[in-house]
């Protein structure tokens, strides 16, 4: 019996352990509208960390089409450690289409997992921001 409890604890325990690093929808740091003006402003609490970067994680084809003013583009795919447009960022935003699009919280983790730090999810995305009427870029007025 006991040699039997030990082997089953063993098969279960490294599973358990396996697990143990990921990173769930809800360990995602988000930043409202408001919070992300500041940022790229540099104002308030912010000023002490900036740079802060804002990404545009959907397709280049998507970007060129309307995104956030300042925003730099690199399509989740691309993401990478170390990436050369990130080396002098404080705080890294990404940001996708809107409140159904997944794709940012996606490149959230996938930059936790690159190693990086202070990274934002801003959800809702272009979507806030245009509702707002604030400029979008690349779009005709």
């Amino acid at each position: 019996m006991f040699r039997r409890t030990c082997i089953l604890g063993l098969l279960i325990f490294p599973v358990g352990c396996e697990f143990s690093n990921q990173t769930s929808d809800l360990d995602i740091k988000s930043v409202q509208l408001g919070q992300l003006r500041q940022m790229l402003a540099g104002d308030g609490e912010w000023l002490k960390k900036s740079p802060t970067v804002l990404v545009d994680v959907r397709s280049t084809a998507k970007y060129e089409t309307g995104h956030i003013l300042r925003a730099i583009n690199i399509p989740i795919k691309e993401l990478v450690a170390a990436h050369p447009r990130l080396s002098d960022a404080y705080n890294v935003v990404v940001y996708a289409s809107g409140w159904t699009d997944a794709l940012s919280g996606a490149a959230y983790k996938k930059l936790l997992t690159l190693g990086y730090k202070n990274v934002y999810d801003f959800r809702g995305g272009l979507e806030v921001w245009d509702a707002q009427g604030l400029k979008v870029e690349g779009r005709e007025e």
